[in-house]
């Protein structure tokens, strides 16, 4: 496609008119218009730091538990319990914790008790 002798006209005008705009800028300005950078540099470094301080604990782990082999939790000794761990417990609750077993009556007289309560265990 070619240009007609107008837009190449048109085309040098708003080129020269760029030279006088970007000449009469002041570098503070020419900086706020540029694109805000990110903080790529900074998130290298942070990230950097951040890898080398777990390798030091690691490494500080495996020295340490070389020198005290006894040193560590007995996770099989302790217990934790939830604070909202009693709402779990719904009546009920234990027929689900509890297979039952074939040729034994579902209910006991411990299980169920008042005035119609039927004692199986005789």
């Amino acid at each position: 496609m070619t240009e007609s002798p107008e837009e190449r006209h048109l085309r040098s005008l708003f080129r020269e008119l760029r030279r006088e705009v970007d000449a009469s800028v002041s570098a503070f300005e020419v900086r706020a218009t540029q694109p805000v950078r990110t903080g790529h540099r900074r998130l290298v470094m942070v990230t950097a730091t951040a890898a080398v301080v777990m390798a030091a604990v690691m490494v500080a782990r495996v020295v340490r538990d070389d020198h005290n082999p006894e040193f560590g939790l007995d996770l099989a000794a302790t217990t934790w319990v939830a604070p909202t761990d009693f709402l779990l417990d719904t009546p009920g609750s234990d027929l689900l914790r509890s297979l039952p077993e074939i040729g034994m009556p579902a209910y006991t007289s411990q299980s169920v008790t008042g005035p119609g309560a039927v004692d199986t265990s005789s």
